[in-house]
């Protein structure tokens, strides 16, 4: 299983996706390429191009990925942008929205 881990460098996160990666390792051999989430301003205009801009992805534009994952907010956008490039992979993101306020 080939997998594209989205990071945003938190390492709470880091670690929760690593748990995760580990448990599915458990059951089948996983590849893992690795590549860092971009500021959000970047991530928005790479969104509205639908990728034009996009320049992180080079070197893994022809790998058939089976599983794109994240953790956090900040990989939101990213994962988004990620899976219009690679159709048939999956999307995966760990995120624990806001609790309201009493």
């Amino acid at each position: 299983m080939n997998i594209l881990w989205v990071k945003d460098g938190k390492l709470g996160h880091e670690k929760q996706v690593d748990a995760l990666l580990e448990e599915i390792n458990s059951t089948q051999h996983i590849d893992i390429t690795e590549i860092k989430a971009s500021t959000v301003l970047n991530q928005i205009l790479e969104l509205i191009t639908f990728g034009l801009l996009s320049k992180d992805i080079d070197g893994i534009e022809n790998i058939d990925f089976d599983l794109i994952i994240g953790a956090g907010s900040d990989t939101h956008l990213k994962i988004l942008n990620l899976k219009r490039r690679f159709k048939k992979a999956k999307t995966c993101l760990l995120y624990t929205s806001p609790s309201p306020r009493d």
